[in-house]
């Protein structure tokens, strides 16, 4: 999906959690992101395809941010 949007140069939104052992964590969304650049090994049959690619975070008009980070401790 995301090599597709590259490939269509259309924006997507983007997100992960990073967590400790107590189950405190960090919300990490980028709502509005463009890959800028994917590298695509081929490979052989059924094997998995990493890609490797670069982003952009872009100004999201609707959130009014590029980045937000929301925090949850325990």
């Amino acid at each position: 999906v995301m090599y597709n949007r590259f490939l269509g140069n259309t924006s997507m939104a983007l997100a992960f959690k990073a967590q400790d052992a107590t189950g405190s964590f960090y919300h990490f969304k980028m709502p509005n992101v463009k890959i800028e650049k994917a590298d695509m090994p081929s490979g052989g049959k059924d094997q998995d395809i990493m890609v490797s690619c670069t982003f952009r975070a872009i100004y999201d008009p609707v959130t009014m941010c590029t980045l937000q980070i929301d925090r949850q401790f325990t």
